[in-house]
């Protein structure tokens, strides 16, 4: 968990590439902690030379940092059309063993198949509409993957969230 002199020497990296776009100032400190206190100096450290790696014109807001970490310790996710290759091979051979097929697959593709029963419609379903169910699959594992991205999000800011109130507290 970082802490002030973390978050202020995060700010002087970005002072170094941007200059005076960046300020300092001990509120905006203490709301930069509350926000990145779920990670380690190291993750926020990792995230922004990430973000720095990009050309932009503007240092990222404090949002983008934190949405970085997140995806970093996520890892790399698999595509969309690598996870749809692996439910076309378990639905192949789940006219029989559907539970045991679909409990090999990763929980998003999973979940955006349906499940057991998914998969055996999707065995039993006839070459033409398999596009329809590829297409339905894409944009649920799509929906799938951004509701993930909320939830921790706000999992992350709710571990947070009794830092606020202290913080508060201390200034008024």
């Amino acid at each position: 968990m970082m802490n002030v002199e973390d978050i202020k020497q995060l700010m002087r990296i970005l002072h170094a590439e941007y200059g005076s776009k960046v300020s300092y100032s001990e509120p905006r400190a203490r709301l930069w902690t509350t926000i990145l206190g779920h990670a380690t100096y190291q993750e926020a450290e990792l995230a922004i030379a990430m973000l720095l790696s990009e050309a932009r014109a503007f240092p990222p807001a404090i949002g983008e940092i934190n949405q970085q970490i997140l995806k970093n310790r996520q890892g790399t996710p698999q595509d969309w059309s690598t996870l749809w290759d692996q439910v076309l091979t378990a639905a192949q051979r789940s006219a029989y063993d559907s539970d045991n097929q679909a409990s090999k697959l990763p929980e998003s593709a999973r979940k955006a198949i349906g499940g057991a029963a998914g998969l055996k419609e999707l065995a039993l379903t006839d070459n033409a509409s398999v596009a329809i169910i590829r297409a339905q699959f894409r944009q649920r594992l799509e929906a799938i993957n951004h509701y993930s991205n909320v939830e921790e999000t706000k999992e992350s800011l709710q571990q947070s969230l009794p830092n606020i109130n202290v913080t508060i507290k201390t200034i008024g």
